[in-house]
């Protein structure tokens, strides 16, 4: 099956999938759940494989079963690839170092090779108003551990925010800002709240609740020509995080969102 290219993305896409074939393997070797997610699962819905305009893929695990795979994948992996973190120190990701994708610069140390990332869920305070307590808390968190490599591409507002955690991560020490994050991300493991959050990025997205039965189960989902992991119930998870999902955006709202073009 012949990839869409109408956004010059075919060879990125290529890449990103024998990337997210390494993390299947893995996974279906060790029995590790996880789920393609966010717009990788839109993408499987929606068009059977990638967004035309998509540069990445996403995947999510809850922790118990992140916290299987991570020592696991870091021996199993390809040698090619490595674990970074190409939008937020925060994220697990793994980047294939090997693949440049032609027609694309570099700004400041911002990543250019495909890469995967895997959002970590964790369980949320009982609470709303602690949950939310808490995503403020993470989300300065994960910027007091550095400036994202893509930092150069985000918006002014943006970039302030990141500009401030920074510097008083840089007080505290980018290390010990980490090992505060980490800590806090699995504070709430024992929470009755039937809810997770990701705390794998920093953005509004931190502070959505998602109920724990929409990850309970996963089911092989057509992707391109391979079969990825998928959840079962995506029309809910969809739905809470994009509305009318089925829609395509309007033509000029269709950007690639994570790397520039050279001129």
């Amino acid at each position: 099956m012949r990839m869409d290219n109408s956004y010059g993305l075919a060879e990125l896409h290529e890449q990103l999938l024998t990337i997210m074939d390494d993390i299947d393997r893995v996974c279906r070797k060790h029995d590790i759940k996880y789920t393609i997610s966010d717009g990788t699962l839109l993408g499987a819905i929606r068009h059977k494989g990638f967004i035309p305009w998509d540069d990445d893929m996403d995947v999510r695990m809850v922790r118990e079963e992140f916290e299987k795979f991570k020592p696991i994948y870091e021996k199993e992996k390809k040698e090619n690839f490595i674990i970074g973190h190409p939008c937020n120190p925060a994220t697990y990701s793994v980047i294939n170092t090997e693949f440049v994708m032609p027609g694309i610069k570099q700004v400041g140390n911002s990543i250019v090779n495909p890469w995967v990332s895997i959002f970590v869920m964790d369980r949320v305070p009982v609470s709303e108003k602690a949950s939310r307590r808490k995503a403020t808390k993470m989300r300065i968190l994960s910027g007091m551990m550095g400036k994202p490599p893509q930092y150069p591409f985000f918006s002014k507002k943006s970039q302030r925010m990141w500009s401030i955690t920074s510097f008083l991560g840089g007080i505290i020490g980018r290390k010990n800002a980490r090992k505060w994050f980490e800590k806090s991300c699995v504070a709430h493991k024992d929470s009755e709240a039937p809810f997770f959050s990701s705390y794998s990025f920093n953005s509004k997205g931190t502070y959505k609740r998602y109920p724990e039965e929409w990850f309970s189960e996963v089911e092989d989902m057509q992707f391109e020509d391979r079969v990825y992991k998928g959840i079962v119930r995506y029309d809910e998870f969809l739905t809470f995080t994009y509305g009318d999902y089925m829609t395509p955006p309007p033509v000029e709202k269709r950007d690639v969102k994570h790397v520039a073009r050279s001129e």
